[in-house]
């Protein structure tokens, strides 16, 4: 009986090389908010909500030999969240299995990777569209579940929000009133908390053409505005479009990141997390990770099933979030 061995393919060494050999994946929440350096794998199964969210701010001085002063609160309500995975597979069927007996290992190596690679590209996918409805200060995400979609759903708290005083589109509107709406936002998120050194605004594509057709009308205004490469830029404020979407699996539509009459402004220096809890697989070691893969041979149906798995958290700081109705 002839028997077709991939293990030496998802060696922890062959999953390293393969994954660092590929290229780096883009999406715009991932990289302009949950950061690289906002990402951290979490040696539980679940997370704890006191471990989240902790505002950092100045405290009273302390008299010397005085007590120290807590940073924490008191509190008997215990709650946690727990991670679910995303676990998506590929299948090499019988036939597939058959023709990997043609190729050498190098081919085989390139068939496999390719296989990861798409699954790979599915969890960040995933993980993008999580962490883009977090933005909102909650997750209600669809989860597989027998016969259909139930929904995994996290709530983080209110984000902050702002009134605009006349809308972008109103006949007399002018760029100073949307540099005072501007000027509000920061404002908003520098009140809350101390963070908001680098505030970064994102806008749907009708507030952002509202936007660009005030800055072309130079008569309305004592201030200019500057466009270009997808930002408008108001007085050192730099607004960009952002018309990114993902697909709503109950009804497969598109939901903007940002709505397209709306206006989101984020401190780019806050504490925004994504956590990456254990994963539930003995052969990952119980380990926590990014991004675990591995095969499984099926006798049943003589074939090869490539599973891989994450237990991503986008985790919000809320109070650096602020958003506006702006038409």
């Amino acid at each position: 009986m002839i028997q077709l061995d991939l293990s030496n393919f998802f060696t922890t060494d062959s999953i390293i090389k393969a994954l660092t050999s590929m290229p780096e994946l883009k999406s715009p929440v991932m990289d302009s908010i949950y950061t690289e350096d906002k990402r951290r794998n979490h040696p539980l199964p679940t997370v704890s909500v006191s471990d989240l969210q902790q505002v950092v701010k100045n405290i009273a001085i302390t008299k010397r030999g005085g007590e120290p002063v807590p940073v924490y609160e008191d509190s008997f309500n215990i709650t946690h969240i727990e991670p679910q995975p995303f676990r998506p597979s590929e299948r090499l069927n019988g036939f597939d299995v058959n023709n990997l007996k043609l190729l050498d290992d190098t081919g085989v190596e390139l068939l496999v990777n390719n296989k990861i690679d798409r699954l790979r590209r599915i969890v960040r996918a995933s993980t993008e569209a999580m962490a883009a409805q977090s933005l909102k200060g909650s997750i209600a995400y669809p989860m597989a579940m027998d016969g259909g979609f139930g929904t995994y759903s996290v709530d983080f708290g209110t984000t902050l929000s702002h009134s605009t005083g006349t809308a972008w589109t109103d006949a007399g509107i002018t760029l100073d009133s949307i540099l005072a709406d501007l000027i509000s936002m920061e404002a908003n998120i520098q009140a809350e908390t101390h963070y908001g050194s680098e505030i970064k605004f994102w806008a749907g594509q009708d507030a952002f053409m509202a936007l660009a057709k005030v800055v072309q009308d130079i008569s309305n205004s004592s201030i200019s505005g500057i466009i270009d490469a997808k930002t408008i830029n108001v007085a050192g404020f730099s607004v960009q479009l952002m018309n990114s979407s993902y697909t709503d699996l109950a009804t497969g539509s598109q939901v903007k990141v940002v709505d397209t009459d709306k206006v989101m402004a984020f401190a780019s220096d806050a504490p925004f997390e994504m956590v990456y809890a254990v994963i539930d697989d003995l052969d990952s070691n119980l380990t926590a990770m990014p991004f675990f893969v591995k095969h499984v041979r099926d006798p049943r149906s003589s074939s090869i099933e490539i599973i891989a798995e994450s237990k991503p958290l986008p985790v919000p700081f809320t109070k650096g979030i602020c958003w506006t109705t702006a038409v």
